[in-house]
């Protein structure tokens, strides 16, 4: 904000009595600046960092989902979490004597999850509305808000399914969310003990005063429900419910293997019959003519394996359709939001598209939609703004401009149009230090609200495919967490369309039981097409058959994942 004095002011929300005072470069410098043409640079960078951090932290402004419940994954298509999620604490029927509950052990999910999740919520709330910090257990924690749905100085007294340790109640909340009997936690800041509970008030909880140090909430505190105007079209429905039983495993394998730029090639998608591949990327660029040639190659190709499913051609257009000799390169996205124009947005989304278009282009891997808070992070420049709500603006607009209007069925996805990426969900912009492969700390309701709401937009914007981060949610990778990608993303947020990973993210931040030549897991949590980097592609597509065929990756989650990726085909 800019004051009468010139300065220019920051707060972060949630931490009132901290703020930084950031001083306007005086006039005479910022015309020098202009100028002095690659020495001004640096102070340019610098102004567009102001630009971007000017604005004070939004939220959706809609109201959240309280009602959690594993029924509207499984209407999604998800699927319920993997095995391995179920707590082996839940079959056990004694007591634990170390336990802060009362009562033995349940064995099952509760009925009426539904209602359980959203009465246990209630009952939370309405202990204590909890706006006062939580004093620091440990010098290397910093202090921070707790979430508007804890409660503190009271445990839930109810059953008892898991205890571990846990750093922080934030860290508490999401080992709760990763297990898929929890409904309920209790952290306790004297032993670092987090204790999951299941059930709700049905199952026999209540809150008891436990004396300080003590930190409850449910699983969730809620997510925002986008109005999603993609909807699912009933002759494209009929298609695939008569398409996808006449495929071989091989053709549904190959529909979620992605070729990466330095692997296409004829005879890797001959291999594979992939859905999917990158436009390879020479040292100066391809131009048009070699471009448009090398794409008839492969589209005539994937017309022959398998069952002669056409792929689809995908680019990092994150600034223009810059792998094509001639093409228009535009400012990166901090400049586009220092800029703060979401019309100018559109306009740059829509001429990317018509000169992605002309190329054979069907998919672009844009835009990021990070809400960078950390400028250490390498890809600061990637982000719009630190601002939540400007990235929204910007990320409404940019999708539009690349896939068209979605309440017009002439122009959404035509032929002047290609499919849009929203990435990198969630919280790339918040990883800790800045580190790319990181961890984010964050508690769930500023995860949410800030990092979680350009998502929001793009949604009901209409985006068509959504990429992880690389990024670790509470020490649980983004491409290994089935609670953020099928309970959140397409369950609570009603995402319609299909979750692509990135370059090997199973790799780079490991989701438990991965290599990168073998990966089923990753499916398993919502991931619909992998991104092979330097796997093995055989080994990849057996260790998916080989999963699909003992039940580990369950056919259900296996074919929606095939599903949703021709969805979008047609």
């Amino acid at each position: 904000r800019r004051r009468a004095d010139q300065r220019w002011t920051w707060s972060r929300e949630g931490d009132k009595a901290t703020s930084h005072t950031l001083y306007r470069l005086p006039a005479t410098i910022m015309r020098g600046t202009l100028r002095s043409g690659p020495a001004a640079a640096p102070y340019l960078l610098i102004v567009c960092i102001l630009s971007a951090a000017s604005e004070p932290r939004s939220s959706a402004g809609r109201p959240l989902r309280e009602d959690f419940a594993f029924a509207d994954v499984v209407a999604s298509g998800a699927g319920p979490p993997p095995a391995h999620m179920m707590s082996a604490a839940a079959a056990a029927p004694a007591p634990s004597p170390l336990s802060p509950f009362e009562g033995n052990k349940v064995r099952a999910f509760a009925s009426k999850k539904n209602q359980a999740a959203h009465n246990l919520m209630d009952a939370i709330k309405q202990v204590q509305n909890v706006t006062e910090f939580y004093r620091r257990w440990g010098e290397d924690r910093p202090i921070t808000s707790l979430g508007a749905c804890y409660t503190s100085d009271r445990h839930l007294s109810g059953f008892e399914i898991a205890a571990t340790t846990a750093y922080s109640p934030q860290d508490c909340q999401a080992k709760c969310q990763m297990d898929g009997h929890c409904w309920g936690w209790t952290y306790f800041g004297d032993s670092n003990q987090c204790s999951l509970a299941e059930g709700g008030p049905e199952k026999g909880h209540t809150m008891a005063e436990s004396g300080k140090k003590i930190v409850s909430g449910p699983k969730s505190c809620g997510w925002p429900r986008p109005n999603n105007p993609v909807r699912e079209d009933e002759k494209i429905e009929e298609a695939l419910d008569e398409l996808i039983p006449t495929l071989s495993m091989d053709s549904k394998i190959g529909q979620l293997i992605f070729l990466v730029q330095f692997r296409t090639t004829v005879e890797n998608l001959k291999l594979t019959a992939a859905g999917a591949a990158q436009i390879p990327r020479p040292p100066h660029g391809m131009s048009l003519k070699d471009t448009l040639k090398l794409f008839d190659q492969l589209y005539d190709e994937s017309l022959k394996v398998g069952d002669g499913i056409p792929v689809m051609f995908v680019t990092n257009a994150v600034h223009g359709n810059t792998m094509i000799k001639g093409a228009t390169i535009f400012p990166h996205n901090i400049a586009i939001g220092a800029a703060n124009d979401p019309d100018l947005a559109r306009r740059v989304g829509e001429a990317t598209a018509l000169e992605m278009a002309v190329a054979g282009f069907d998919w672009t891997e844009a835009p990021t939609v990070a809400v960078a808070r950390d400028i250490r992070w390498g890809r600061t420049y990637e982000s719009y703004s630190s601002s939540p709500q400007r990235v929204k603006n910007m990320a409404f607009a940019m999708v539009r401009g690349l896939q068209g209007d979605p309440n017009n069925d002439k122009d959404f996805l035509s032929d002047a149009h290609v499919i849009a990426t929203c990435k990198h969900w969630i919280g790339d912009g918040a990883s800790s230090k800045g580190i790319t492969y990181g961890d984010v700390h964050l508690e769930e309701e500023e995860f949410r609200d800030v990092h979680g709401l350009p998502f929001v937009a793009c949604i009901e914007a209409g985006v068509q495919s959504i990429m992880p981060s690389y990024t670790a949610y509470h020490g649980t990778s983004m491409h290994g967490n089935w609670f953020l990608n099928s309970a959140v993303l397409k369950g609570m947020m009603d995402f319609q369309g299909f979750v692509i990973s990135d370059f090997d993210g199973w790799v780079w931040n490991a989701v438990p039981g991965c290599s990168v030549d073998n990966c089923p897991a990753t499916i398993g949590t919502g991931i619909d097409q992998l991104l092979v980097g330097y796997g093995d592609y055989q080994k990849l597509m057996s260790g998916i058959k080989k999963a699909v065929e003992t039940g580990e990756l369950p056919e259900e989650r296996f074919n929606n994942a095939v599903r949703r990726g021709l969805r979008t085909k047609m």
